[in-house]
């Protein structure tokens, strides 16, 4: 009974194919373009953001491992372009049309790879500390706006489309694990 709002940078015809295939069921997505790294909202989304009760972030750049045996300053900021720029700047943007009493919860994905797990991170760490300074900002942010509740999940290595060339993963995996966190998100904002 949700009313959705898809965002794409890039993808129109991605986007419109997502929200026909949730319309066989459930009310369809208004899609509308946005681009995270320009923070610009359309007045359709300006329009969308006055009634607003959850933000899920998923916007990310292709995320490669790095050749370079040495830190890459210029990777890093890209990442934090996507995962701190771009987030602060949608933040923002909701702020700003929604109601400020509103109750309003935040799902911005991390990774496993903070959690120094058995996945090796080695040619990844500039995406690694990206992925910590932005579970940084999110802390500060909800910090300073009391009426805001996020989750941070750190997700496993899932299969998506920047993943669909690695072998064994399982493709079940993915909605399994992404709708378990959202639950959990909407649970935890619920008995705040």
């Amino acid at each position: 009974g949700a009313s959705v709002m898809l965002t794409y940078s890039v993808g129109r015809e991605d986007a419109a194919r997502v929200a026909k295939e949730i319309s066989v069921q459930r009310p369809a997505p208004t899609i509308c373009a946005y681009n995270v790294l320009e923070g610009t909202a359309s007045s359709a989304m300006r329009e969308f953001l006055s009634n607003v009760t959850h933000v899920y972030c998923l916007a990310s750049p292709t995320i490669a491992r790095s050749d370079s045996k040495q830190w890459n300053p210029a990777l890093f900021t890209h990442y934090c372009d996507f995962y701190i720029s771009g987030l602060a700047s949608l933040l923002q943007q909701v702020k700003q049309h929604a109601d400020a009493n509103a109750d309003i919860g935040l799902f911005m994905p991390s990774t496993v790879f903070l959690d120094n797990s058995s996945e090796s991170t080695r040619g990844f760490e500039e995406y690694v500390v990206a992925k910590a300074a932005a579970e940084a900002f999110i802390d500060s942010f909800v910090k300073e706006n009391r009426n805001w509740h996020a989750s941070a999940p750190r997700l496993p290595r899932l299969l998506t489309d920047q993943t669909s060339g690695i072998k064994n993963l399982d493709e079940t995996q993915t909605p399994e694990v992404i709708v378990g966190h959202l639950r959990g998100a909407i649970r935890q904002s619920q008995h705040v």
